[in-house]
């Protein structure tokens, strides 16, 4: 059913606006507590920031140097409350921070921050620090210069698949009651006639119908976007956004399965260095950004930043840009009034709820990480009643304890499907991974990968668009696989796959 027809006239305790993770952390707690909640993406869930993020689920080691203590604490709470309840998308990895003669960060420095670190985490740490040698250092980071370096501090921290976290997310409120609806832009807002809500004016911008929602509530959740919206009922100067720009590029996979911290060359900033779907990923850069959020791309200079840091510390090997199979730059929607005051990287990743019209909440700024609390936070500040916290709650397909290998057994002996194809199912989907491939099993060739390299699996493309609300080739390619760290990024490929379940008369639309 098309959202003009779904969501037409419908009356809802609560609009969400914004499909990113804060947006679907929102949606999912609001449908816990029992509302009656909508949630409006304009574009694909998690199309902006929330997809192209550095991967981590991590407390924030560099904060510490700004005394952001609070959110440093809070954020390895958070750290330790996905790993519960969605450990088939956070798991945690291993980290080096290598110190060198030229290194502004001293070993006696690193030492105190680890062990703060590990102290702020308290009983929900996932691995004590330690201090290596370069000879081992240099044997488990095969490639790393060993020149000048002095020792490396090691300490835990967890990766994620941001994507599928958002769409999870998504899929789990909607499975609890909400409506959501993606391709659904805001175009208005206004109060009802009675002064009492809202009328939200929404665009299906792949039917191009308009339609009407009615609100007691909003949140904005529109992360870089949220300036923008408020404009329809603030004033043009009242601006809280200072967006910062985070580019990251896709390299081939280096000899080491650790991740890497360095202080950047350029400047005072560190970067990281990390193994991702057999390649490695290089970020992030962390710059103004003025300008529109949908012309958002990684340029020049970007690139260049960096690959002169991760080849500063490498031996035996000089990336290029012929090396960079994909790319990709998020805005982090930080909250200041003002610029020029301090350093990019100095603007607290805390973020602000503000209430605005007595019944409107725009989230700005906060962390990845602490998306939930953030959610519930704004929910609390409602004055809506909480049974059970959504740190108690798993999202679907998170594992209990050895399911994982008794699922792997099962899918190995009832497919014709690799180790590494059903470890990957399992990486993307957790307990859901039965799901995909029994759903699609009467589509041709279901077990067939897509492209060159085994995965993603066509089962895949068929789920993305019958189960997890793909529209578009790019939201399969981007945002329910990894094909877009390929070169090429056989978006080709799958709109060939979704015009056959098209013409095949099989069901792609949602109620």
């Amino acid at each position: 059913m098309k959202p003009a027809e779904s969501f037409t006239d419908e009356e809802f305790d609560l609009v969400v606006v914004g499909g990113g993770i804060t947006g679907a952390g929102v949606a999912r707690d609001a449908a816990i507590r029992g509302m009656d909640v909508a949630l409006l993406e304009k574009d694909d869930f998690a199309y902006g920031t929330s997809s192209r993020s550095t991967k981590l689920v991590h407390g924030g080691l560099r904060y510490l140097e700004n005394y952001d203590f609070g959110l440093v604490r809070e954020a390895l709470r958070e750290r330790k409350a996905l790993l519960d309840i969605a450990s088939h998308l956070v798991y945690p990895s291993r980290f080096f921070f290598p110190v060198y003669d030229e290194s502004r960060v001293f070993p006696l420095q690193l030492r105190a921050g680890l062990f703060l670190y590990d102290l702020l985490a308290g009983s929900k740490g996932i691995g004590s620090h330690d201090f290596i040698d370069p000879e081992e250092t240099i044997a488990e980071f095969p490639g790393l210069k060993k020149e000048g370096l002095k020792a490396t501090g090691v300490y835990y921290d967890c990766q994620m698949d941001d994507a599928r976290l958002v769409i999870s997310n998504v899929l789990d409120a909607e499975a609890r009651g909400a409506k959501i609806a993606n391709y659904a832009e805001v175009t208005g807002v206004n109060r009802v006639s009675s002064g009492d809500g809202w009328k939200l004016e929404v665009l299906d911008k792949l039917n191009e119908e308009e339609f009407a929602v009615r609100a007691d509530k909003i949140v904005n959740a529109t992360g870089p976007w949220s300036d923008d919206l408020a404009g329809e009922w603030r004033g043009e100067d009242d601006q809280f956004l200072r967006p910062t720009k985070g580019a990251h590029i896709i390299l081939p996979a280096l000899d080491t399965d650790v991740a890497g911290f360095f202080p950047s060359i350029h400047d005072d900033r560190l970067f990281f260095v990390i193994p991702w779907e057999n390649r490695t990923l290089v970020g992030t850069t962390d710059t103004d950004f003025s300008g529109y959020p949908d012309d958002l791309s990684v340029n020049e200079s970007d690139r260049q930043y960096l690959l002169s840091n991760i080849n500063h510390y490498l031996e035996g090997v000089e990336f290029t840009e012929s090396d960079v199979s994909s790319e990709f730059a998020g805005l982090r929607p930080l909250y200041s009034t003002s610029r020029g005051e301090v350093g990019e990287s100095e603007v607290s990743r805390d973020h602000e709820i503000l209430v605005e019209e007595d019944s409107i909440y725009t989230i700005i700024g906060g962390k990845y990480t602490t998306y939930r609390a953030m959610a519930e936070e704004t929910l609390d500040l409602m004055g809506v009643d909480k049974k059970r916290s959504t740190a108690e709650i798993a999202l679907p397909g998170t594992w209990e304890g050895g399911e994982r290998e008794s699922l792997k057994s099962e899918l190995l002996a009832g497919h014709s499907l690799s180790e590494f194809q059903v470890e990957r199912l399992l990486d993307r989907y957790g307990t859901k991974a039965e799901s995909v491939l029994e759903q699609s099993s009467e589509f041709p060739g279901y077990d067939e990968p897509v492209g060159e390299e085994e995965t993603p699996i066509k089962a895949q493309v068929y789920y993305s668009v019958t189960n997890e609300l793909a529209r578009e080739p790019e939201d399969v390619v981007r945002r329910r696989t990894s094909l877009f760290i390929r070169k090429e990024s056989n978006k080709k490929a799958v709109g060939e796959i979704m015009e056959e379940m098209d013409g095949g008369n099989i069901e792609v639309e949602r109620g």
